[in-house]
């Protein structure tokens, strides 16, 4: 806060409407102008609307310059809070080394200041004797307030009984009779102020939050006007496939990608379910054509039903459920050869159930009449005392669906969490590009690290060829420490797979390059190789080397990683295609832990302002994209030997 703020402000009229002129002018500063009615004292201030709208951050801002001004106990309560963790003390406490507000005293289980000011923390479900006994609380902040209780409401409005004492109340809507709603915006008791805010009321949106935005507007309409303009949800909105699927008859197109078949075996009183699907990739169309649906189906017949089912399903990979190996064991050897276990992954639910939903429609054919009925019945569980949807499907009308979920799994896999990047662009039909008899121009590697202290090393392997038409492709990858980096034996293991790769590929210069960002990375390893990697011998003969080190020019490269990563997004969903060899899309690598760290899960899973173990291989990837789009472009990015 201004020194002014905490100083006195001594004697005389003149001097007090000076400082009151200095407090109004600063806490108009603190929040923006949609929440300074947070200043204003009434009984209840409630702040309620989507996502990003700077609810949270304006009422701590508020909370936090009136505590440091006079002393005030505050508590901050939600409905359910097992942790701390799980409360609003990380913004509080962010928002005091923001703010400079150096008074304030930071606990393990609660925040003081110098004054006497207080905040606590509580939940309200179960907890009455204790909330009963808190005394003299000035302020209250309900946050998360959707999932209030009615119970709750009518325990804690009578405890905050101190003269002059207030609430702040903020939520985004859930449903329509949320308790909060009816009490506050539906029917407001007097001595009450309520503002509904969205993301237009935050100034400081930032552009990865806009591109969430967009993606989701285009993507989910209904789930976007609850998420971003903070309308509730309907009971019905508990159909994880509301407004996403419709009933049509449709001819099989060519140009689709597929077809994908999945298999959920049935388990006593559950049924044996499979489909056949196909995605057209040009309108983002999931459609399905035919399904098997049987209770009690005996193992020993079920290729024979599956193909009576599904003409043509023994012909093609057909993804099944993994619980179940020693099934798929036995279709693989009795008519459906290529049965495979589907990949499971903790959230594989959750995965699955965001990338159905990223599709703009799902069109079944009428003929799929169980899966119709399953896409009308399958929901999230509710909570049993708020009815409010909670982000957990029931396991039950969802064998088709789960069927599809595994058809589909390769995808799945590898989807980037909000759409960060866009999936299609990056592989080819959904599976990884195979060796071909087209020859790529050059094999090179991008090796960079980020720019945090202490980093690893990452690097990607390139094919590239823009005359024969050969697509920009990544072969494999490999991330280390910058210790081992710095070693000659890595450097030379470096280029001996850089050697194999453009053995197997064929590529047509004999040359294989590693390009690095010029500065005190390039500056080292080309020290390390000039004493490790120089063939000596070979210039002593005339002989020109296999591969040697490239420098790339600092000043044509966007300044930061989250610039690079931002140029990496817009020209990946603008069309610019990258595909994946199965060497890398299918190796692992374990960095400074037994993480396993997949290079898609790393660099499409990469958020900025992020900075783990995925930044060191998002820069090296992002660096191979960005010479190759120049390439393209033919404005190659200036490169040094």
């Amino acid at each position: 806060m201004p020194k002014t703020l905490i100083r006195s402000p001594g004697s005389g009229s003149k001097a007090r409407r000076t400082f009151a002129a200095v407090v109004r002018r600063s806490r108009a500063e603190i929040v923006p102008p949609a929440f300074q009615f947070l200043w204003e004292k009434p009984r209840f201030l409630v702040a309620y609307g989507g996502r990003a709208s700077a609810k949270s951050w304006s009422i701590a801002r508020v909370l936090l310059t009136l505590a440091n001004e006079h002393p005030l106990r505050v508590l901050v309560c939600r409905e359910i809070m097992s942790s701390i963790k799980e409360s609003a003390y990380r913004l509080l406490v962010d928002q005091i080394q923001l703010l400079g507000l150096t008074d304030f005293i930071i606990r393990a289980d609660s925040i003081g200041h110098r004054n006497g000011s207080e905040f606590l923390f509580e939940h309200l479900r179960y907890n009455a004797t204790r909330l009963r006994s808190l005394e003299g609380v000035d302020l209250c902040w309900v946050e998360e307030a959707q999932s209030v209780s009615e119970m709750s409401w009518e325990t804690l409005q009578p405890t905050i009984r101190k003269r002059g004492s207030r609430f702040v109340i903020s939520f985004n809507p859930m449903r329509p009779d949320d308790p909060v709603g009816r009490r506050f915006v539906e029917n407001p008791p007097p001595n009450t102020i309520v503002r509904k805010v969205s993301f237009r009321d935050n100034p400081y949106l930032t552009a990865e939050s806009e591109a969430e935005r967009e993606w989701l507007l285009k993507t989910d309409p209904d789930a976007y006007r609850h998420v971003w303009e903070g309308f509730p949800r309907t009971v019905s909105d508990a159909l994880i496939l509301k407004n996403k699927y419709a009933v049509e008859q449709f001819e099989v197109s060519p140009a689709w990608a597929g077809p994908y078949h999945g298999l959920d075996y049935g388990f006593s009183r559950d049924p044996s379910a499979a489909l056949r699907c196909y995605i057209d990739d040009e309108t983002r169309t999931l459609y399905v054509t035919h399904e098997f649906w049987q209770l009690g189906a005996d193992i020993d017949a079920l290729p024979g039903v599956l193909e009576a089912a599904i003409p043509g399903i023994s012909r093609h990979v057909v993804y099944a459920d993994s619980a179940r190996p020693e099934s798929t064991s036995f279709l693989a050897r009795t008519g459906i050869p290529n049965a495979r276990s589907a990949e499971k992954w903790p959230g594989s639910v959750d995965d699955g159930i965001a990338y159905l939903r990223s599709f703009t429609r799902i069109v079944i054919d009428p003929s799929c009449r169980h899966l119709i009925d399953e896409c009308g019945t399958y929901s999230f569980k509710t909570d049993r005392l708020t009815g409010v949807p909670l982000p957990e499907p029931e396991d039950k009308n969802n064998h088709l669906i789960d069927a599809l979920r595994y058809a589909l799994s390769p995808l799945i896999r590898n989807l980037p969490a909000g759409g960060y990047f866009a999936r299609s662009a990056l592989l080819i039909r959904g599976e990884p590009l195979e060796p071909t008899g087209e020859r790529p121009r050059r094999i090179f590697a991008t090796l960079a690290a980020c720019e945090r202290p202490g980093t690893a090393v990452g690097l990607t392997y390139w094919a590239y060829s823009p005359h024969h038409g050969f697509p920009l492709c990544v072969l494999d990858y490999d991330l280390v420490e910058i210790d081992e980096a710095l070693d000659g034996a890595w450097l030379k293991r470096v280029f001996a797979r850089a050697l194999e790769l453009r053995a197997e590929w064929n590529a047509v210069e004999p040359i294989t390059r590693l390009m690095i960002e010029e500065g005190e990375l390039h500056d080292a390893l080309a020290a390390v190789f000039v004493v490790n990697c120089m063939p000596l011998e070979a210039f002593n003969a005339g002989q020109r080397p296999q591969y040697d080190l490239g420098r790339i020019e600092t000043e044509r490269l966007p300044a930061t990683f989250d610039e690079r990563a931002s140029h990496l997004r817009a020209a990946v969903n603008g069309g610019h295609a990258v595909k994946l060899a199965r060497t890398a899309y299918t190796r692992q690598v374990t960095h400074r832990s037994v993480t396993s760290n997949h290079l898609l899960g790393q660099v499409l899973g990469y958020r900025p302002g992020v900075k783990d173990a995925a930044a060191e291989l998002l820069n090296a990837f992002t660096l191979g994209c960005l010479i190759c789009r120049d390439e393209r472009s033919r404005a190659p990015l200036r490169m040094r030997a």
